[in-house]
């Protein structure tokens, strides 16, 4: 399988929305990420295998050439350690989580035991995903709502379909109410 265009843009919301729908050929600086220094969308390795360095510009095509190589290596990994058939929504959401954590904590992980033993169960997927909010030992709200968003991508929602049907709720519950209010 590979990630599909909506895992794609997840990704890029979360690594570094403030470059999405930059021009291709603006230079952009490396920053510090919780792990070292990164470019474009979290990369922090170069095609040539490289660490990116403080100081580092590439331009943001390049950084999308560093997005593609890291998800498929993502892809590669999600593709050979889960032995089980899975939806699109269930392969985005774990190709995000190998590409932001790495394919050796997938492989050593109780998420890919839960998803191995039963990609539809997902009381226990959803538990092992919840346990990924932390860095450096604290709770990351950011990580909280993208783990969040990897619980609604595996069920097979759109993070923003989500949010449009909460939307849709609200606004029927509204109706039902002012039309009962006005009975």
């Amino acid at each position: 399988m590979e990630l599909s265009a909506a895992g794609r843009d997840h990704i890029k919301r979360y690594e570094n929305p403030a470059i999405i729908g930059k021009p291709q050929d603006e230079l952009i600086e490396a920053y510090w990420d919780s792990n070292g220094y990164a470019v474009g969308w979290g990369s922090r390795f170069d095609l040539d295998g490289t660490t990116i360095k403080k100081g580092q510009f590439v331009k943001i095509k390049y950084a999308e050439l560093l997005l593609s190589a890291a998800v498929t290596q993502a892809e590669d990994a999600v593709n050979r350690l889960v032995t089980k058939s899975l939806t699109q929504g269930q392969f985005d959401a774990l190709v995000d989580f190998v590409y932001q954590f790495g394919s050796g904590r997938l492989q050593n992980s109780t998420l890919l035991k839960a998803v191995n033993q039963d990609p539809k169960d997902f009381a226990k997927v959803n538990t092992e995903f919840r346990r990924w909010v932390y860095v450096n030992g604290k709770i990351s709200t950011n990580l909280q709502k993208r783990r969040e968003d990897n619980i609604i991508q595996y069920a097979g929602g759109s993070t923003s379909y989500t949010l449009l049907l909460v939307m849709v709720l609200v606004l029927i519950v509204s109706i039902v109410f002012i039309t009962r209010q006005k009975s």
